[in-house]
């Protein structure tokens, strides 16, 4: 009796064991969402501002941030730090890249203290819904989401080099460490290193991924006008 007991139990870890690897390797996707359109005030606000940031327009920049807009988790934060920060007196600010991209990826809207919000792009609005299908103590800063269809996965950083899988819109592992970047630090990524869900490893352009914590930013109308308040990286 006791054997046949022993033998039950070894079966059920063997199946719970094949049944938690099968877990693993599913693959979650995250869509690429954009809400804007639900909200036509939003919708024409977010129109002038791509048009503004293709003509580097710095007045109408400024005239779209909150006072005390958030610009990072040390500062003081404000518009004076918003123009330091990214350099607006330079022709060369990063500025009008990085938001319009953020811009280009959609987003959605949720509420804070009942008012309702815009939150870009959607991997940062939309990556509460795969969070609970991470693994247990998975964080945004080891997991990112590839924001395009077909990407190819290379065995090597270089477009040169074989392709193992094509991914499209997948949640992966990163690997920053043995990324590939324009200098030694890094500072610049290029080549992406990942591992997909289903173990599979190698790079993808550092353009084809990005993480929630990447670069984001929030809107919210304020006196009946649509303003950034928060334009952050990092967590």
């Amino acid at each position: 009796m006791i054997r046949k007991l022993k033998v039950c139990l070894a079966v059920i870890a063997l199946l719970s064991t094949a049944f938690s690897d099968q877990t693993a390797a599913q693959e979650i996707k995250l869509y690429p969402v954009d809400e804007a359109a639900k909200d036509a005030s939003f919708k024409r606000f977010r129109d002038r501002l791509i048009v503004a940031l293709n003509k580097h327009d710095r007045k109408f920049l400024l005239s779209i941030l909150h006072p005390k807009i958030q610009n990072s988790f040390g500062g003081n934060g404000g518009i004076k730090e918003f123009i330091a920060d990214w350099k607006l007196n330079s022709p060369n600010s990063k500025v009008w890249t990085e938001l319009l991209t953020v811009l280009s990826l959609g987003g959605s809207f949720d509420s804070e203290d009942r008012q309702k919000i815009f939150i870009a792009p959607y991997v940062t609005s939309r990556w509460d819904s795969i969070q609970n299908k991470l693994p247990t103590g998975a964080d945004a800063f080891s997991y990112s989401a590839i924001i395009a269809a077909r990407v190819p996965l290379y065995s090597r950083p270089d477009a040169a080099g074989s392709t193992i899988v094509f991914l499209s819109y997948d949640v992966v592992e990163v690997d920053y460490e043995h990324s590939v970047g324009k200098d030694a630090e890094r500072k610049e990524l290029i080549w992406v290193k990942i591992k997909t869900l289903k173990g599979q490893e190698g790079y993808v352009p550092r353009d084809k991924i990005r993480s929630s914590v990447d670069q984001r930013a929030y809107f919210k109308k304020i006196r009946g006008k649509w303003m950034m308040y928060i334009f952050i990286a990092g967590d």
